[in-house]
């Protein structure tokens, strides 16, 4: 069981994009802001390549 579950969390990092680069950066920034923030569909418009590797299931229906 423990052998599953360390793979699923490989899997998953190794997925993640690197910090610090492209538009991951974009996110990092917007989060660390107290305000004046992006409006959120600008941000994903933005980062539309990293957003599904973040958050796979962030736009899906209920």
């Amino acid at each position: 069981m423990e052998t599953a579950y360390a793979q699923v969390i490989e899997a998953c990092n190794q997925r993640r994009p690197r910090p610090g680069l492209g538009q991951t950066q974009t996110i990092q920034a917007e989060a660390n802001k107290k305000a004046r923030h992006k409006p959120v569909r600008l941000l994903l418009e933005e980062t539309r390549s990293v957003t599904p590797l973040l958050k796979p299931c962030m736009m899906m229906s209920p």
